[in-house]
């Protein structure tokens, strides 16, 4: 099956004036098969460049993904 990423927004909260906690969720799947689904979480400012947050969430989920990858090549290289 092929690999799909679907992300969606799960909540914008207000944590103090001016400062706002995105939370997306990444949802990791082949095919039907669900593999990551995980919540990713950080904060914005107003003013600020939301593209820096892009970059942050693109890299966690990123580091996620490889994770589980990693993970998957170990257990299949020890059960050898």
């Amino acid at each position: 099956m092929a690999l799909s990423t679907t992300i969606t927004k799960k909540s914008v909260t207000l944590i103090t004036v001016g400062v706002y906690n995105i939370t997306l969720n990444m949802l990791y799947a082949d095919g039907e098969t669900v593999i990551l689904d995980q919540n990713f979480t950080e904060p914005w400012s107003t003013g600020q460049a939301f593209s820096a947050v892009f970059f942050a969430f693109k890299a966690k989920m990123m580091a996620a993904i490889a994770n589980y990858k990693t993970e998957q090549a170990e257990s299949s290289t020890a059960a050898d």
